[in-house]
């Protein structure tokens, strides 16, 4: 897996967008039951990060792999 950058955020009840193509968002990957507790809802193009789900700290990575992480990639 590559990683092209990190970035930790500090913010309070903001959203952060990181999109490959802004065209593939739709009203089905917006936020949906159980996205806010877990941070990020979204679509393999369009993930929409939310600042209040995590004590208003998050650390994003964004990395080009081969092969989708498992489902539970990154949470612990």
């Amino acid at each position: 897996m590559q990683i092209l950058g990190a970035a930790r955020i500090f913010a309070s009840h903001y959203q952060l967008v990181i999109c490959d193509d802004p065209g593939a968002f739709s009203e089905a990957s917006n936020w949906g039951p159980g996205d806010v507790e877990r941070g990020f809802a979204g679509n393999e193009h369009f993930w929409l990060v939310g600042t209040e789900a995590d004590s208003n700290d998050h650390w994003v990575e964004v990395a080009i792999a081969n092969e989708r992480p498992p489902p539970n990639f990154g949470n612990g």
